[in-house]
């Protein structure tokens, strides 16, 4: 009686590859009066040298994109939208999200949010920052890009206080957004990093002329020249 072949050895299962590891990126933005801090007590000057103190400033944060030295994306974030907000401290570090170890040349971002998004109301958002009914302007206009809020030295004495007109800016609307690209040159890996900003207030109210216009909400040319204050103000 012949013998019963055996049966071939199944092939082994393939071992799973193990995810390469991720690491949390994080960003954080100092507010810096050269290279000084700077807050709420210290005085800037508008374009007619006049002087300036706000008690808010704060702005929106989209589209954050970490890139190569080309200009090609490692990394988005298209779900992640930040409120840089002086009173909340300064540098304080907000989570952009998990990305494998490596370089980050480059960081990109909109100063304001999208179209989809600005069309929204604080009631469409569960979680914050855009559930906040106070960066909201109206249904025309959307979300507040940009606030600032304070008072100038409206009676010429060099005092600013309470006897000085307040003034208020507020830029709004997709003409208002502004693209910022920074090379920022570092590295993620365990256990995560950092990418620190600093945004320059030294020359922020440059163009501005609260003499003439106090209050600006919306679009329109004082609130352009803003953003592009703030654009330029963002440094690595």
């Amino acid at each position: 009686m012949g013998c019963k072949k055996e049966e071939d050895d199944p092939e082994p299962s393939p071992t799973p590859s193990t995810p390469a590891p991720e690491y949390m990126v994080s960003v954080g933005f100092f507010f810096k009066e050269g290279f000084l801090p700077w807050g709420f007590d210290d005085q800037l000057e508008d374009e007619d040298g006049a002087a300036v103190e706000l008690d808010r400033m704060r702005f929106i944060v989209s589209n954050v994109r970490l890139l190569n030295n080309s200009g090609a994306v490692i990394k988005s974030f298209p779900d992640v939208v930040l409120k840089v907000d002086r009173a909340s401290g300064n540098g304080i570090t907000q989570n952009l999200g998990l990305m494998v170890q490596g370089g980050i040349p480059r960081i990109a971002f909109d100063l304001g949010l999208d179209d989809a998004n600005n069309a929204l109301a604080p009631a469409d958002f569960p979680t914050p920052p855009l559930n906040d009914q106070t960066l909201y302007q109206s249904s025309a206009l959307g979300f507040k890009f940009l606030e600032i809020t304070g008072r100038w030295n409206s009676n010429g004495d060099l005092v600013v206080n309470s006897n000085d007109e307040a003034i208020q800016y507020a830029p709004a609307t997709s003409s208002m957004r502004r693209p910022v690209m920074l090379q920022v040159d570092e590295y993620n890996g365990s256990p995560g990093s950092v990418i620190q900003l600093s945004v320059q207030m030294t020359d922020f109210l440059n163009g501005i002329h609260f003499d003439t216009t106090p209050s600006a909400v919306g679009a329109g040319l004082a609130n352009a020249q803003l953003m592009n204050n703030l654009q330029a103000a963002i440094q690595h």
